[in-house]
């Protein structure tokens, strides 16, 4: 086995991840009435799509119940976990197994003021209740308070990392600097670093990298001193990231109503800073524009979406990103984190790729991909796109199907090494899957699991996902190289601050050389490098 360590951090991200988890939950099968064994899972079925071990972590509580848990790190801010607690039926909290500390130290009267509790969501006292009674309901779902109001598996205690809440004034965006100063805080009281983070990899038999999820608003800062630290101990280990970025143009801040001139700038300069230090830091990287910027098109004819709804876009992110890397867990055609990495950068100056796809697919394969790592806005006047590396994954495709698929791709005119395919069973959607699809899909038999009630067929639909290298990332790095040496030139003034001025001159040098690496020369002298003077 290749484990993995995922680390998620903030609103969006976890949103993402819930959606993850939940369908790496739906791949079970169990052989015995015990839920929690690995070996129980692995030996239910022949057939299994994903090595389990490969995301999932065999313990024990301190109860001594063998467990089998999500191998994540999770963080956000203390108000945004809702009902889920550190501690559950798995782990419970060992301060309270022999009494709590204050009954130890004090015999006196004790007054308590609580907070009142927040309750349950629908979905998960119906889960409470028996998977059967959820059945009805599945369809209809549309709305979620928290990230945890649909979350399905047990998580370990040290997979949970809530941070202390920002007051009032900083609960919006921070400031990059910011951000880093509350990791090493929060590291200097909790020792994530030294305990949660080193004890879940020395668990590992065989391990193989970091998947890491974040967003870049509320989170940034913080992830990249998480990540600078993480590669002073494992320099070698591979690292993947999807970045939740702001989607803002950055040449266009008087045509956006949505943020002043000011916080636009900032936001901006909040997303260059994060893109230079995953240059740095990360062995790939695929940024994502937040899906709160989304524009409906072809590619969402299919899905009844409220932009808006982060319970919804979500879902739609989530199966693209699990889809695209399910090689990396596949039991029949496993794929490591340093394969995929090295086939998307194998000029080994283009850390930056692209995630596309089709959700769901159709019998008109690939007409209405989607590219969901292009700013919308930039999609203007722009030379013609060819890919430099792809990895397409598909689900549920016929034999037909997969023998269009297979020439549609061709049709990149790239060969292997550096283009692969890989056809895949349906997607499944679990029924804290929201009701977003059109059209009706169809139901696939999975094995009985004894001992639990759940129902004997699991909804799932076609879908194409796609990790691209392309020339089409030097448009945003153009654009931030050019955002950069206006604020070089005006000295900051557009921060609303004073800028270090070497510093942003600095950035945007890096800005043109990432764009360098990308277009080939196709932008000839518009896009050469414009530093100051």
């Amino acid at each position: 086995m290749k484990e993995i360590l995922y680390i998620q951090a903030g609103s969006v991200s976890n949103h993402i991840g819930t959606h993850f988890w939940n369908t790496q939950e739906s791949y079970f099968t169990y052989s015995s009435a015990e839920p929690s064994s690995a070996q129980g899972a692995e030996s239910a079925d022949s057939d299994l799509l994903v090595d389990h071990d490969v995301s999932f972590r065999a313990g024990r509580s301190a109860q001594a119940k063998d467990t089998f848990c999500p191998r994540v790190l999770i963080f956000d801010h203390r108000s945004n976990f809702g009902t889920l607690p550190r501690y559950n039926e798995l782990y419970q909290d060992p301060d309270n197994l022999n009494g709590s500390a204050h009954d130890k130290l004090w015999n006196g009267a004790v007054n308590e003021f609580r907070q009142d509790p927040i309750t349950k969501s629908a979905y998960q006292l119906q889960l409470e209740e028996g998977e059967s009674t959820i059945i009805e309901n599945s369809l209809k779902r549309r709305t979620a308070r928290f990230w945890s109001d649909y979350n399905r598996v047990f998580y370990a205690p040290r997979s949970i990392q809530q941070v202390p809440d920002l007051p009032d004034w900083d609960a919006g965006h921070s400031d990059w600097s910011f951000g880093q100063s509350i990791f090493k805080a929060y590291d200097a009281d909790h020792s994530v670093l030294d305990e949660d983070l080193r004890l879940f990899v020395e668990e590992c038999d065989n391990f193989q990298g970091f998947q890491v999820l974040f967003d870049n608003s509320t989170f940034g800062g913080f992830t990249q001193a998480l990540m600078t630290a993480i590669r002073d101990d494992f320099a070698k280990s591979p690292i993947l990231t999807f970045p939740i970025i702001s989607g803002l143009n950055p040449s266009i801040a008087e045509d956006d109503n949505s943020v002043s001139v000011v916080e636009h700038a900032r936001t901006v300069m909040r997303d260059t800073l994060c893109l230079q230090s995953l240059d740095e830091l990360a062995t790939a990287s695929v940024p994502l524009p937040t899906p709160t910027r989304w524009i409906t098109g072809p590619w969402s004819n299919k899905l009844d979406l409220e932009m808006q709804n982060l319970y919804q876009t979500s879902a739609v992110l989530s199966a693209h990103i699990e889809t695209a890397t399910l090689p990396l867990r596949s039991v029949d055609r496993r794929v490591d984190l340093f394969d995929l990495c090295s086939q998307l950068n194998w000029p080994q100056n283009t850390r930056f790729s692209h995630l596309s796809g089709e959700f769901p697919a159709d019998d008109h394969l690939r007409e209405q991909a989607h590219d969901f790592s292009v700013l919308e806005s930039l999609l203007g006047v722009r030379p013609l796109w060819r890919p430099l590396a792809q990895r397409n994954v598909t689900r549920g495709l016929s034999v037909k199907e997969v023998i269009n698929a297979e020439g549609f791709f061709a049709g990149s005119d790239l060969h292997e090494p550096y283009i692969s395919n890989v056809h895949a069973p349906a997607y499944p959607l679990p029924t804290s899957f929201p009701a977003i699809l059109r059209e009706p899909v169809q139901p696939a038999k999975i094995p009985a699991r004894q001992g639990i009630n759940i129902p004997q067929a699991l909804l799932t639909t076609k879908m194409v996902s796609s990790l691209t290298t392309t020339t089409a990332t030097a448009s945003l790095f153009r654009a931030l190289a050019r955002f950069t040496d206006e604020i070089v030139r005006t000295r900051g003034v557009g921060l609303g601050a004073e800028a270090d001025i070497d510093e942003m001159r600095e950035i945007a040098g890096v800005m043109w050389n990432l764009q360098d690496s990308y277009s080939g020369g196709e932008y000839g002298e518009d896009g050469a490098s414009g530093e100051d003077e």
